[in-house]
């Protein structure tokens, strides 16, 4: 098993290598949105990895067509973040300064808009099932972004967090997989890689939200999502164990209160945690479990890895 692990981190590795130096080869019109791309550079490839992944598995072997839609997978995902990063205010993405930290809110937006126009234009050019996968978890982005938006400082259920979740994070990684299916011209899995893609999303976003709780250095402040009034899985499953709960966090939204937000993080640490990652690792359980009838190969170990390590990760 650790030999499996070993050489899919390895070919994981060189899929990274070969997308980032196609994302870092892109030359547009404007020496701006050239300086923002070189700032972009890094990340986990996550989105990419998995179409390489999903094509190959189904046994896809067109090098330059499959490298070519996981880079446009890419530019849909970090203008999301240009975009998320204005939105949030954020002033660090990934450990170093954002985009809009260092060049301005409008030079942010325009370079999210720019990858966007790239991979919608480059996508039709593929196949055009494929682009409409894509085109709708675009869609989804947005539509997730502006609901979440409008339930800033309100206490969810879990359905309306399944479901922010679900359009803000893992529609894209849903489509990275659907789009990979396609690719390889297998529609007959194209479910199987749906719930796959699904599942190993939902299941990420919820580490995500875990790890707001902990010490991890993942480049921005712990108890952010508190902060900014947003209220994930393991509050909300703190809500069902702690009746005094919803009182404090009603009057830290009100107030700020510190006293009121400690209360909040405490009860949530107890409460909530635990409960939430179970069901982070039953979501990535349903993944592998979708895809255990492919045949054996590296492809088919790095699904399987990529669905344990979204819940394993520390950063």
């Amino acid at each position: 098993m650790l030999r499996k692990t070993n050489i899919a981190i390895s070919n994981i590795h060189n899929i990274i290598q070969n997308i980032d130096e196609i994302l870092l080869g892109i030359k547009s019109q404007s020496a701006l949105i050239n300086k923002v791309i070189d700032h972009i550079s890094g990340g986990k490839r996550l989105r990419p990895i998995l179409v390489v992944a999903s094509a190959r598995s189904l046994g896809f072997d067109q090098e330059e067509i499959l490298q070519n839609l996981a880079c446009i997978v890419e530019y849909i995902h970090i203008a999301s973040l240009l975009h998320d990063d204005v939105i949030d205010e954020a002033k660090k993405r990934r450990g170093k300064e954002s985009v809009n930290s260092v060049y301005g809110n409008r030079v942010a937006i325009m370079s999210g808009d720019y990858l966007y126009s790239l991979a919608y234009n480059q996508v039709l050019e593929i196949d055009t099932n494929i682009a409409k996968e894509i085109s709708k978890a675009a869609y989804n982005l947005a539509l997730g972004e502006i609901t979440e938006i409008e339930n800033f400082s309100k206490i969810i259920n879990q359905d309306e967090y399944f479901d922010i979740i679900y359009k803000k994070t893992a529609s894209l990684i849903e489509s990275a997989c659907t789009s990979g299916c396609l690719l390889a011209k297998t529609e007959n899995e194209l479910e199987h890689f749906r719930h796959y893609g699904k599942n190993l999303g939902l299941a990420f976003q919820i580490k995500d939200d875990l790890m707001d709780y902990s010490n991890a250095d993942i480049g921005k402040d712990n108890f952010n999502d508190i902060q900014e009034g947003k209220v994930t899985l393991p509050l909300i499953l703190a809500l069902g164990e702690d009746p005094s709960l919803e009182y404090h966090l009603i009057e830290y939204f009100k107030t700020k209160r510190e006293d009121h937000k400690q209360y909040c993080i405490d009860s949530c640490i107890e409460n909530g945690i635990d409960k939430a990652f179970e069901i982070a690792k039953q979501k990535a359980f349903i993944a592998k479990d979708n895809i255990k009838h492919l045949p054996d190969s590296i492809y088919k170990d790095i699904l399987n890895f990529l669905a344990d390590y979204s819940i394993s990760r520390e950063k």
